[in-house]
């Protein structure tokens, strides 16, 4: 039983890893509503459908008021949190969590791409290039920059990069390591004299409203 329960999670977290954005939500991002939204929608779909089935199975009943009950609950709920164990949402789906690092400089930084601070061969690294092909169909005239933190090439990172994204190698120093501060992949957007950063774990979708704000003005 432990086996097939460990195994079940196993594929759970598989299918969650593996698929970052499902058809509603591209559908829904080409209909032009915001990243974030287009995570959340489906759950207010999913609930309203569940609400709806509960109210047109009003008539069937159980003897029993507690069955009644625990029925209704898990018609609302059970699709709900089965969605959200395949496609879960993370903090950095809601909220901004960007970090902010001031340029030691007289001269405004040009906004002229978003950086994406990457290893050779770092399998996350590789993933960013999935939701980067969904962001640059949505915005094709924001400039994508993928610098390769290596002084020896670029690994399988360099080999699968789209033709669309502008490629860096740059070997680690003490500026790369204060803007990524050894988390990969970094996500940097320059603004000003200021750049907003993501790592790995603050980076979500609505990081991606964020970004596309900030190239819009």
């Amino acid at each position: 039983m432990h086996s097939i329960w460990r195994s079940s999670l196993c594929f759970i977290n598989f299918i969650a890893d593996s698929i970052l954005m499902n058809l509603i939500e591209i559908f829904l991002l080409d209909l032009g509503f915001s990243w974030q939204n287009s995570r959340l929608l489906p759950f207010v779909f999913i609930i309203i459908g569940s609400l709806i089935t509960v109210w047109l199975i009003r008539k069937y009943k159980f003897n029993k008021l507690w069955l009644n009950i625990s029925l209704k609950i898990v018609i609302v709920t059970f699709p709900a949190v089965l969605y959200f164990l395949v496609y879960p949402i993370y903090r950095g789906d809601v909220w901004d969590l960007s970090r902010k690092l001031t340029a030691k400089t007289t001269r405004s930084i040009p906004t002229v791409s978003l950086k994406i601070y990457v290893l050779p061969n770092c399998p996350y690294c590789i993933e960013t290039l999935e939701i980067m092909n969904l962001f640059h169909k949505r915005n094709p005239k924001i400039k994508i920059e993928y610098v390769i933190v290596s002084s020896s090439g670029g690994g399988e990172m360099a080999k699968i990069t789209p033709k669309y994204i502008k490629v860096r190698y740059e070997p680690n120093s003490r500026s790369i390591e204060k803007i990524t501060q050894g988390s990969y992949p970094s996500f940097v957007m320059p603004t000003n004299k200021t750049l907003f950063i993501w790592d790995n774990n603050s980076f979500g979708l609505k990081s991606l409203d964020v970004i596309e704000s900030a190239f819009s003005i």
